[in-house]
């Protein structure tokens, strides 16, 4: 684990020397070490932060770490940040998968339970009750759309509506692609179609916020 802290926060590091970004003055913590402690969350726990704040600050590897609220905080202003970060990561990877093999998946993202969507504010649209068919139940929220590569490296993820039917992808593919073959969630592009399938369907991926329609050109 040790390495792989260390090779996220040099990551997210350079990545910001390079925009030649300037924290605050009075900031405690660098927006690096931000973003350091929201990448180990997700690797490591599952996208519990807290158990991330509290890892990384019991053993020293960023003893100035921001309380609960000062870091959700700091995190939402840093979100153009996370949007860049993958997308330079997406493109390295792009770039190594020369068989240009992807794999395009769908999850479900709950905001609460089915007992109290009546009482949710945060999405009042129905088209955000989706359906699970691999649990058979209905869920209120939003979708994941994720393409990684074969090895499991993520190069493209959108959010959409809970109701959003994936055989539009299927579309946006055939009209993309000149040759493509589908077997099951596998998607072969030519070499020559590495544009995005999902970048193209959805223009701003990853700046979805509650109340606004994730997928308004669908």
């Amino acid at each position: 684990m040790d390495e792989q802290i260390i090779a996220t926060y040099c990551l997210c590091d350079d990545l910001l020397q390079a925009m030649h970004h300037q924290d605050a003055a009075q900031c405690q913590m660098s927006d690096a070490e931000v973003m350091t402690t929201a990448c180990i969350a997700a690797l490591r726990f599952r996208g519990n932060h807290e158990s991330a704040r509290t890892m990384l600050k019991q053993y020293g590897y960023i003893p100035n770490m921001l309380s609960k609220s000062r870091f959700s905080r700091r995190l939402h202003r840093l979100q153009g940040l996370f949007v860049l970060l993958f997308k330079l990561l997406g493109q390295v990877w792009k770039t190594l998968n020369t068989e240009a093999v992807y794999v395009i998946d769908s999850l479900p993202i709950a905001v609460c339970d089915n007992i109290r969507i009546k009482r949710s504010k945060l999405y009042p649209d129905k088209k955000f009750r989706g359906f699970i068919p691999s649990k058979k139940r209905y869920f209120y929220g939003l979708k994941v759309h994720l393409m990684v590569t074969k090895d499991g490296q993520p190069v493209e993820c959108v959010l959409t509506y809970g109701s959003f039917i994936g055989k539009y992808l299927e579309r946006v593919a055939k009209l993309l692609c000149r040759s493509w073959r589908l077997f099951d969630l596998t998607w072969r592009l030519s070499t020559g179609a590495r544009l995005s399938v999902l970048s193209v369907l959805m223009p701003c991926p990853l700046t979805c916020r509650p109340g606004s329609d994730p997928a308004s050109v669908c």
